[in-house]
């Protein structure tokens, strides 16, 4: 697995699919090669990433557990000042 962002990845990705798209397909299969032992994806992960059959997405991440109001009745996260 390689220490990349994900930003520098989908950038990666996007310049290795322009060049993908005008290869012939011997060259195809040395960039497939090359953006596999790069991201350590799999090769028929990577050939979906390519044609653009699936995009390199931001993951969302997880959301609030609590609201507002329950974090403000638990003294965290509340502008109100205690005195």
């Amino acid at each position: 697995m390689c220490n990349m962002s994900r930003k520098s990845k989908s950038e990666y990705v996007a310049e290795k699919r322009r060049a993908y798209g005008n290869a012939v397909k011997a060259k195809r299969s040395r960039i497939l090669d090359e953006v596999c032992e790069t991201l350590g994806h799999t090769r028929k992960y990577v050939i979906k990433l390519l044609t653009g059959n699936i995009r390199y997405r931001e993951r969302k991440g997880r959301g609030r557990t609590y609201g507002s109001s329950v974090l403000c009745a638990l003294g965290s996260g509340c502008s109100r000042s205690r005195a």
